[in-house]
């Protein structure tokens, strides 16, 4: 029996599995229709306009895959991807195509919704996190990435937070951030904030369908300064606990409540990291005037070029700019990386340091030091109000 409130939708795909799904489902859904084809079903979605659409990826899952991928650009049908795959790498593959869920089908589990129950849970989830009020918004997300260990990622991350968020002309002005802590196990995003441990990404991920903006914001560590801080995984968790989905999905709950999502914590490729890398509008390559961190910096930019980034997504910036000794030039490293440095931050280990050893942002606590007005010009990039943007910093390589 149906109800008026059950969700109507189109299950995809082809094969003996797609018939138990749709008997497990059938007292729990409005079934518009079953496509066995991936080339006939979007014509099906459009016609029938279903609220979710259960896509089977194990048989033509490279069609399947670009069906999803058309579902999520067109809208308003929300693609799940069901498999009897559990691989990570199937998993990162239905996620970077726009799945808002991963099913896995459970063969071994007696009974049709044994076997489909993942699939309900995700109709499910997803239904709730419809319905909860969220406010008109989607964050603008920014991406950390520390091209060599200690190139100053993360002190240029909360800065950088710090600026946006006070870049407002008065309080009703100033974007709504928050910093992710993408390291589970040695971030230092609240150490250096002296923040104490608040909630984590399991603590996000087991409340999704009920929080909304007032609830997050008082779950989450707060700077001084207003902007959030959501902790690594929390408790020292693995991330392995959190699948990539998992992490796709907190993501999602921030960009529905922020202005500003800044990710540190980046430092590799991991399947996790894809995710962020690949929700990121843009991603900083944060690198220093020495040879590793050259060579670091350009296998990241071929990386990042494998996976189809366009050029724009991408801004490089030299922390601790300085000149002589064995420093390179900001000109070799563009010419050698055949890409523009788009920002610098200059050296001042000393004020750093302090500010670092004390708990204190570079940006509140000595606002007029170089490095400060530097960051702030960072900002500048990303948050049109932010306060002195310097084209003198950039008109060497092309920027506004």
């Amino acid at each position: 029996m149906t109800s008026s409130n059950q969700p109507r939708v189109l299950i995809v795909g082809n094969g003996p599995e797609v018939a138990v799904l749709e008997q497990a489902l059938r007292e729990h859904i409005v079934l518009v229709g079953v496509e066995k084809q991936a080339g006939l079903a979007l014509a099906a979605a459009r016609t029938h306009t279903p609220e979710l659409c259960l896509i089977f990826l194990d048989n033509e899952p490279d069609a399947l895959l670009e069906l999803t991928r058309q579902l999520d650009a067109e809208g308003p049908t929300i693609p799940i991807v069901v498999s009897a795959n559990k691989q990570p790498d199937s998993m990162l593959r239905a996620m970077r195509a726009g799945a808002r869920e991963f099913a896995h089908f459970d063969r071994s589990l007696q009974g049709p919704l044994g076997a489909a129950t993942d699939a309900l849970r995700a109709i499910r989830e997803l239904r709730q996190v419809q319905a909860s009020v969220r406010p008109a918004r989607s964050a603008k997300i920014i991406s950390v990435f520390g091209c060599k260990g200690g190139a100053g990622a993360t002190t240029l991350a909360i800065n950088l937070a710090h600026a946006i968020r006070t870049s407002g002309a008065s309080p009703a002005e100033q974007p709504e951030v928050v910093v992710v802590d993408f390291d589970a196990m040695l971030g230092d995003v609240m150490v250096m904030l002296d923040l104490k441990h608040a909630f984590g990404f399991r603590d996000v991920l087991d409340n999704a369908a009920r929080l909304d903006a007032e609830l997050l914001r008082s779950s989450l560590a707060q700077h001084a300064s207003g902007f959030y801080v959501l902790a690594g995984a929390g408790q020292g968790d693995p991330t392995a606990e959190f699948s990539a989905i998992d992490f796709e999905r907190v993501l999602g709950c921030l960009s529905a409540h922020f202005d500003y999502v800044v990710i540190d914590g980046l430092r590799d490729f991991h399947e996790h990291a894809l995710v962020a890398l690949d929700r990121s509008d843009t991603i900083l390559c944060v690198m220093t005037q020495d040879v590793p961190s050259l060579k670091n910096a350009n296998r990241a930019l071929k990386l990042f070029e494998t996976l189809g980034y366009p050029a724009g997504k991408l801004n490089l910036v030299v922390n601790r700019l300085g000149s002589g000794g064995k420093r390179l030039p900001i000109e070799t490293i563009a010419d050698a990386l055949h890409h523009p440095v788009d920002a610098t931050v200059s050296n001042d280990f000393a004020t750093v340091i302090k500010c670092v050893n004390e708990g204190a942002l570079v940006t509140e606590k000595e606002p007029n030091s170089k490095v400060a007005k530097d960051l702030r010009a960072l900002a500048g990039l990303y948050h049109k109000s932010a306060p002195e943007k310097r084209r003198s910093l950039f008109s060497l390589w092309g920027k506004p």
